[in-house]
């Protein structure tokens, strides 16, 4: 399995997106009590629930990691992927630096994990073009400062995604690094 994490705007849903169109890896399909996004569908996107059903489902021991944010406008929304999501090793699967917490050191999951790492000013380059709320965006940038604090050293790789780099550069270098994990290289 293939794990993406990175800051907000650094490219992680056009890298999965890249990697998956081909047909090599499959999108791993995680949870969220947000709205959908113009353009997002249900159940391939994200499994859209309510905050009800999210915490039942939490409760039941559903989730192998859960998160939430605090959003500006107020609401909190909450994130969180299944167990049976781990069980394809040609999968993609976008985590935060939470996520990546919870699953360090296990065992029972067979995972590489790529940071897209991207400087501040092209990040707040690509929150503003995909039109997220100013409030919003100002908000996450704040947050992942502090949330991605020494991230690299949960990682298996750090891949740079700048301004000069295509979702297709990044995954050739995905694909290159990930082949050689799978071989024990």
């Amino acid at each position: 399995m293939i794990i993406l994490v990175g800051k907000s705007g650094s490219g992680k849903t056009s890298i999965q997106e890249e990697l998956i169109k081909d047909g090599k890896y499959k999108r791993v399909v995680t949870y969220t009590t947000r709205s959908m996004r113009e353009g997002e569908i249900d159940g391939v996107t994200y499994h859209f629930i309510s905050s009800c059903e999210f915490l039942k489902k939490q409760s039941e021991g559903f989730f192998v990691e859960t998160t939430y944010y605090d959003v500006a406008s107020g609401e909190r929304w909450f994130y969180g992927t299944s167990s049976e999501c781990f069980n394809d090793d040609n999968s993609v699967l976008i985590m935060n630096p939470d996520g990546i917490k919870a699953i360090k050191g296990r065992k029972d999951i067979n995972y590489t994990i790529f940071y897209i790492m991207c400087d501040n000013k092209t990040l707040k380059k690509r929150l503003k073009k995909r039109g997220d709320n100013p409030k919003e965006a100002k908000r996450r940038l704040k947050a992942d400062k502090k949330d991605f604090k020494n991230i690299e050293a949960l990682c298996d790789y750090t891949i740079m995604n700048g301004d000069n780099c295509t979702p297709k550069d990044v995954v050739g270098m995905i694909d290159f690094f990930y082949e050689q994990d799978r071989r024990g290289e």
